[in-house]
């Protein structure tokens, strides 16, 4: 448990110093890549650090959920012209919500 305090303040800290989504348009190809991948991760590192206790703590389920939704909202950030951008995220997309349907 000790481990999970310090975790999640973690990544909500390292998610905080990331490049704001509205500002990738300014990001070179390979940097907008790599950002759109971290961002990505970061969701779902919180999306895994919390989804064992969703069934059992609402502020855990909603946690999972709201990295969901910024996932979510990562993907809306690529332009047409990004769709191989995709690739990797949909696998990570799938993950997650396969499992958040399990819960319910």
């Amino acid at each position: 448990m000790d481990n999970f305090r310090v975790l999640e303040p973690t990544i909500s800290r390292f998610a905080s110093t990331l490049l704001p989504l509205h500002q990738l348009g300014a990001a070179l190809p390979e940097d907008k890549y790599k950002l759109i991948m971290i961002h990505s991760l970061a969701h779902a590192a919180m999306i895994r650090l919390h989804f064992p206790f969703m069934d059992s703590d609402n502020a855990s389920r909603e946690k999972c959920l709201r990295s969901a939704r910024g996932m979510i909202l990562v993907s809306k950030h690529i332009a047409d012209v990004d769709f191989d951008f995709l690739d990797p995220l949909i696998g990570v997309r799938n993950s997650v919500r396969a499992a958040l349907d399990q819960s319910n």
